[in-house]
């Protein structure tokens, strides 16, 4: 499936862009549609608890280890 870089480079958990997307939907949902005060706050704490569980070291060293360790020619690139 094709996903264009920048969507992959700022929907990402724990990237400013998807902290910016979370917070654009939780005013959408908060001042578009008033009535839904329950909804808005739902999304808040799921975001929340989102990002906490991320940043625990357990999970992200478990992540991490499931990425593939960069090619030579990325290594090389990237420093």
């Amino acid at each position: 499936m094709f996903i264009p870089t920048f969507i992959k480079q700022a929907a990402f958990p724990g990237s400013t862009g998807f902290l910016i997307l979370s917070l654009v939907v939780w005013l959408i949902v908060r001042f578009l549609w008033p009535r839904s005060r329950r909804l808005g706050r739902a999304w808040m704490v799921a975001v929340a608890l989102t990002y906490l569980v991320l940043s625990l070291p357990c999970v992200a060293n478990a992540l991490g280890d499931r990425l593939m360790p960069p090619q030579p020619e990325q290594a090389a690139f990237d420093g």
